[in-house]
């Protein structure tokens, strides 16, 4: 090949003992791990450090995080780890997102919020109970949820609301009323270098 010196050679150091060779790798569920569980089916899918999370699509009242990922593996689920968001008459989960380290879950008309570490690989541990911030507001397209600096900005049925970094709710949609209530947002995006939030409604 080009560059190469004709006649060259190379070494390559085996650091490994024929025994531990002999053996194979350990089997990763050695220690009473967590075997690694395929996600269930899901529309909505969200990144929180060093977890993601789903929302089961056939029980949108299911919330699935996974075990912690680590360098070299794949991401692992298991049903011990989900977590069922009821305790309202509103239904399913419609849209899912992470901020500061906490699970956010939104249905129709309702806000909820899971924190904590989670638990580890061997199950033990887990993450606090939903919490409610609303059972009032909620989201109505998945599609809306836009990070901003100042928190979560998303479309619920009467408009365009910020949930901020202390999870508080405020009302931003007065001035665009005549678009957020005639019409579903189908993309939204955060313009670089501006203030500006762009949302794009279908029709």
């Amino acid at each position: 090949k080009v560059g190469e010196t004709p006649n060259s050679t190379t070494s390559l150091i085996d650091s490994i003992s024929d025994a531990a060779a002999a053996a194979g790798e350990i089997l990763y569920t050695t220690g009473s791990v967590l075997e690694n569980l395929p996600p269930p089916p899901h529309n909505l899918l969200a990144v929180n450090a060093d977890r993601v999370g789903v929302v089961n699509s056939e029980d949108t009242t299911e919330f699935w995080p996974s075990k912690e990922y680590k360098a070299g593996t794949g991401i692992g689920f298991h049903d011990r780890m989900k977590i069922r968001v009821t305790g309202d008459n509103t239904g399913g989960m419609t849209a899912l997102a992470a901020k500061d380290g906490r699970w956010i879950l939104w249905k129709s008309s309702a806000v909820y919020v899971i924190g904590g570490d989670g638990p580890g690989d061997t199950g033990q541990g887990s993450f606090n109970p939903p919490q409610a911030v609303s059972l009032s507001v909620g989201c109505v397209s998945a599609r809306s949820v836009v990070a901003t600096p100042d928190g979560l900005m998303f479309q619920s049925a009467k408009g365009i609301y910020l949930l901020d970094r202390g999870l508080g709710l405020t009302y931003l949609g007065d001035k665009v009323e005549q678009y957020t209530l005639a019409g579903t947002v189908v993309d939204a995006s955060l313009v670089q270098n501006t203030t500006q939030v762009r949302f794009v409604f279908a029709g």
